[in-house]
């Protein structure tokens, strides 16, 4: 039983963690790296890899919130403070506004 709910105790972990991170829908979304229209848009801007599709992104939303890391050269995206970028636009009541 012990070992149940040592896995309980880190689910509820984790979701206090990743809960945060969710975000509305004031925010675009892409599931490429690059803007539509780019022919490089499926490719990592460090190593030239293609990341979408045959190598994949790797993710950790605890322990590096709001980044992906590229599978071959291990660089995160976006390089910059997307968290600090987030607070400065939330609303009253906790929903980004622009």
């Amino acid at each position: 039983m012990k070992a149940y709910a040592a896995v309980g105790d880190k689910a509820i972990e984790w979701a206090e963690a990743i809960y945060p991170q969710i975000i509305g829908e004031g925010i675009p979304r892409a599931r490429q790296i690059g803007r539509p229209g780019d022919d490089r848009k499926d490719y990592c801007r460090y190593c030239g890899e293609k990341i979408m599709g045959d190598l994949t992104l790797e993710c950790n939303f605890v322990t590096r919130p709001w980044k992906v890391q590229c599978g071959e050269c291990k660089r995160h995206f976006p390089s910059n403070d997307f968290e600090g970028f987030l607070k400065l636009g939330l609303d009253s009541k906790g929903f980004f506004d622009v």
